[in-house]
């Protein structure tokens, strides 16, 4: 897997930074035959980089790599166990690059309540509007979340301090909270070039999937925006999951 991240990266960096054909081979020809695109290929030497939401060290692993000494990673995680493990290999690895911002990305900064699950990566705040798959995984392996607070601020507030002038990637997986994500990110949603946000979790009333309305809110905002191919929920009673959005700034 390391040999294809790596040659995944060379080939990311040998196509040309932005125009129409890149994009076209990115955001068009790769969804053709992915679900997903593979960061080594929106990811290059230099960026700035946010992940929010993860409890992967090999995600931040591959964006520090992507990005090398001279670029800058972000990862916003609010869950305990999660910030232990990702504060203890960045330190392992000396990665000095890599900020460590332990909350929940939210709409507004205060204090919310926070769904514990068993899985590392199926822990949410909890949000009554949306209904998600790993809920029904989590009443069926695990009899339900477990629950506490956790702090919560806008992705704006947490980087105020940085002197970002452009984001160049962010990646939003936070089972339920990404338009309260994108809502919190303020004049740096201008200052981004490039978003994935998982796109999902339905409406509780509607039963509408988020990834239409996150695609519409995207567009208003400049952004080109393409919805990836469905893929298998993680409950059977679910059906396929639908597709997630990727948003990026046209090409001059």
């Amino acid at each position: 897997m390391k040999n294809i991240h790596s040659l995944l990266r060379v080939a990311g960096q040998t196509l040309p930074d932005r125009n129409p054909l890149s994009d076209f081979v990115r955001f068009g020809l790769v969804l053709k035959f992915r679900p997903n695109i593979p960061r080594e290929l929106l990811v290059r030497p230099g960026n700035c980089v946010v992940q929010v939401g993860t409890p992967s060290t090999s995600t931040m692993h591959r964006l520090v790599k992507s990005v090398g000494q001279r670029g800058r990673v972000y990862v916003i995680e609010p869950a305990q166990n999660n910030v232990e493990r990702l504060s203890e290999y960045r330190d392992e690895h000396r990665l000095r690059n890599v900020e460590i911002i332990p909350k929940a990305a939210w709409d507004k900064p205060g204090t919310h309540r926070f769904l514990v699950s068993a899985r590392d990566d199926d822990h949410r705040l909890e949000n009554e509007a949306i209904l998600h798959d790993n809920d029904l995984r989590e009443a069926r392996e695990h009899g339900g979340y477990q629950e506490t607070t956790v702090e919560v601020d806008t992705v704006e507030n947490m980087l105020a301090g940085e002197a970002i002038n452009t984001i160049d990637y962010i990646e939003i997986a936070v089972n339920g909270a990404e338009q309260n994500v994108l809502d919190g990110m303020g004049e740096l949603l201008d200052k981004t070039r490039c978003v994935f946000v998982k796109g999902h979790p339905r409406d509780r009333e509607t039963g509408e999937p988020a990834c239409y309305r996150l695609t519409n809110y995207l567009a208003s905002r400049g952004f080109e925006t393409a919805i990836t191919k469905p893929s298998r929920a993680v409950d059977a009673t679910w059906g396929h999951r639908e597709g997630d959005v990727y948003a990026w700034k046209k090409a001059g």
